[in-house]
């Protein structure tokens, strides 16, 4: 169900966060990819959270996607750059 452009979350998220949601997509180097998926998995700012792992060929890695909240967006991008994604494959931000 969506309101305008945003997508309802159905309560999954903290009463703080808005009903915007953005997409996101990494390709996880394969030694980075559980520690993306447990960075992701523990903010309460991401939802529809998915991976495949090392179904990736051009970079390989693991494809992981979710949704995040738009008010908690860069905090989130900034962790995933801080595990190293941004500056080894710059698929992040």
């Amino acid at each position: 169900m969506t309101t305008g452009r945003c997508a309802e979350i159905g309560g999954r998220l903290p009463v703080e966060y808005g009903r915007c949601m953005l997409h996101v997509g990494v390709i996880s180097p394969p030694d980075l990819t559980s520690a993306t998926m447990e960075l992701l998995e523990a903010n309460p700012a991401v939802t529809h959270l998915w991976m495949s792992r090392d179904s990736a060929r051009k970079p390989v890695g693991g494809v992981i996607s979710g949704d995040v909240a738009r008010e908690a967006a860069a905090g989130v991008i900034g962790q995933l750059r801080g595990l190293g994604l941004g500056a080894r494959w710059r698929h992040c931000g």
